[in-house]
């Protein structure tokens, strides 16, 4: 393979019998030639097919500055919950702007969380209150059932969601790899010699979740069909018929996804855990150190969200993309103290 030969700055200062410094400044337009020279320059630069470096072109501008990095931008966080500090004590949210904030703070840019409904429902009113502030940027939160898409003056601003809640408009995002998280849990628990493990999730999870949970038992059902039991499929959140589907599968562990307080609802009818049967919760943020499961840092998608929002301020897009792209965070396995390994029959 030929290696491509790069022009550079001196190679057009000689074409041009000129200085390396008048080509520079030629080329960055800026004062210092006269419009004749920066013409010509540019037109044998041009010529020579001569592109700049992005990285040198970085550098270059660090070392010319000798001011500290300063906010060029403001991002809003915006949730659409009940109240302007609903989102406040709620782990994952918090999780979330967190990430955001720090990789702002680290990236020049402020984040701050705005209600969605603070100006009411006028998007003339909230577009004028964002620009007002000096927002270029908006990072939409996870959006509560049912709601399942949002009105926002989306032109104005570089735009990213957290999260599979929000199905329209269709945004750029950042989420966690939920097929994944339940796919490596069937992994491990069989791992540990587990031949019978039940999932149990809601209907409207999956759908939240946009079907990850059905979309994980159909492989897993596909992969491992004899150490899967039947999946338990609660209705709107309700646990009604989990005591017969628990008698009638039988199972030895149970991966919770989203079917509330099953935890303390096992122990509670007098099922050991982790001696009679293993546990696995892969939906709460605030789980005890000692309950296994896939672990999904949350703040890791606050941090990509605000990289696919700056990204898109750099390249000066705004508005709704034409082609959604998708950040992808997969989660890890933490064993805990609800799972053991299991004697071989």
């Amino acid at each position: 393979m030929s290696k491509i030969q790069s022009v550079s700055m001196a190679d057009i200062a000689k074409a041009a019998n000129t200085t390396r410094n008048t080509v520079s400044v030629a080329l960055r337009n800026k004062p210092g030639v006269s419009e004749e020279t920066r013409v010509r320059i540019q037109a044998i630069a041009e010529k020579m097919g001569y592109r700049p470096n992005p990285l040198v072109s970085t550098l270059m501008g660090a070392i010319r500055s000798t001011r500290p990095i300063q906010c060029n931008a403001n991002i809003a966080f915006i949730h659409c919950l009940d109240g302007p500090n609903q989102w406040r004590g709620r782990n994952h949210y918090e999780n979330f702007f967190e990430g955001a904030r720090q990789r702002g703070e680290f990236t020049g840019f402020s984040v701050s969380p705005v209600w969605l409904h603070e100006s009411g429902a006028n998007l003339k009113r909230m577009r004028e209150m964002l620009l007002a502030r000096g927002v270029s940027g908006v990072i939409i939160g996870p959006v509560e059932m049912p709601r399942r898409h949002i009105l926002f003056p989306w032109d104005d601003f570089a735009v990213a969601t957290i999260g599979l809640s929000l199905w329209r408009p269709k945004l750029h995002r950042a989420h966690s790899d939920l097929t994944q998280c339940m796919c490596l849990a069937v992994s491990e628990l069989n791992k540990l010699n587990y031949q019978r493990i039940g999932i149990a999730y809601t209907d409207n999870s999956d759908s939240k979740f946009d079907y990850a949970w059905s979309s994980a038992v159909g492989r897993e059902m596909a992969n491992r069909p004899k150490c899967l039991c039947r999946p338990f499929i609660g209705n709107q959140g309700s646990i009604n018929g989990f005591d017969e589907w628990l008698e009638r599968e039988q199972p030895d562990a149970i991966i919770d996804a989203t079917i509330h307080h099953l935890y303390d609802y096992l122990l509670g009818r007098g099922l050991s855990i982790p001696e009679k049967i293993g546990y696995v919760d892969l939906v709460r943020s605030d789980l005890p150190s000692e309950v296994a499961t896939v672990h999904r840092d949350l703040s890791l998608l606050g941090a990509a969200a605000l990289d696919i929002v700056t990204a898109q301020l750099m390249r000066n897009e705004r508005g709704l993309p034409q082609n959604r792209r998708s950040v992808v965070i997969e989660g890890v396995w933490h064993p805990g103290k609800t799972v053991c390994q299991r004697a071989e029959k």
